[in-house]
């Protein structure tokens, strides 16, 4: 069974170790209906979603996925540090490595040995 939108949003505050009260002042709610959302008893409008989604580092769709929470932790990691990456020749730079990273990768199923990464970065070594 998918994830609720409500269980989403409490995963992700607790995950950035944000309270009720910190994830309330960041997207313009209270506390108290934080806490109505995160238990179900108050339904998450398309508003609330736009705000409550911004400070948990995540895209309104975010919210109304079908995976589970702890499956896009890694995901929301990359999300989080790409979208830091401000100058647009590094960003592209990053999409790049992480496409010939993918293709490699899907290439060699029985990769977990570091192959893909040691060709595009020969400085990396076991256990990095």
């Amino acid at each position: 069974m998918p994830p609720k939108p409500h269980e989403i949003v409490k995963f992700w505050r607790e995950k950035l170790g944000l309270s009720q009260a910190e994830l309330g002042q960041q997207s313009g709610i209270i506390q108290q209906e934080i806490a109505k959302i995160e238990i179900g008893k108050r339904r998450l409008t398309a508003d609330l979603i736009k705000k409550i989604a911004p400070p948990l580092g995540l895209l309104p769709c975010d919210l109304l996925s079908d995976a589970a929470p702890h499956e896009r932790v890694e995901e929301h990691r990359l999300l989080t540090v790409f979208r830091s990456i401000a100058e647009p020749n590094v960003r592209s730079q990053a999409l790049r490595v992480l496409q010939a990273l993918g293709e490699a990768s899907a290439g060699d199923a029985t990769a977990g040995r570091h192959g893909p990464a040691r060709t595009l970065m020969p400085g990396l070594h076991e256990g990095e």
